[in-house]
């Protein structure tokens, strides 16, 4: 397993796996997926500053097999803070080590950059099984519940320093 910070080589590896996060989390819906908007969305994390984008891939050049979008907000009472925003694993790779390979890569870096706190939610949007795997794994990179289906990992609780 090797997990990257994505860069414009991955946006196509990128733009599969988002196909396939909007089919799964809008099952049901009637919605056309817009291949257009989801490049957009794919860039807006790989190209804005605040932007991180990541990319699990089965070995080098191997088949893509997981992402994790985040993104950093800077407020005028502390430091910077991060969130997890989209985290998917393809199906046939759930349950191997992606998904926790992600988290690590994407915490080791917010920590070193600098970033207090990071949030995330619980809703995965892929149903309550799905919701659960991803709270166990988040618990164990130290985050708790923050409200509702919000998650928080305090940066005194950050394993990397």
């Amino acid at each position: 397993m090797k997990v990257f910070r994505a860069n414009e080589m991955d946006i196509a590896n990128l733009c599969l796996m988002m196909h396939e996060y909007a089919k799964e989390a809008r099952q049901g819906e009637k919605r056309k997926i817009v291949s257009k908007k989801v490049l957009e969305y794919v860039k807006k994390y790989l190209f804005h500053p605040d932007g991180r984008a990541y990319v699990a891939y089965m070995k080098d050049g191997g088949e893509p097999c997981g992402m994790l979008f985040g993104s950093v907000q800077e407020f005028v009472f502390k430091e910077k803070d991060a969130s997890i925003d989209i985290h998917f694993i393809m199906p046939k790779y759930r349950g191997s080590d992606a998904s926790r390979c992600l988290v690590e890569v994407a915490m080791r870096e917010f920590y070193s950059d600098g970033i207090g706190d990071v949030y995330t939610a619980s809703e995965s949007g892929m149903g309550d099984i799905n919701n659960k795997l991803y709270e166990n794994l988040y618990f164990k990179f130290g985050f708790e519940y923050a409200g509702g289906r919000n998650l928080i990992c305090f940066k005194e609780n950050n394993k990397w320093d």
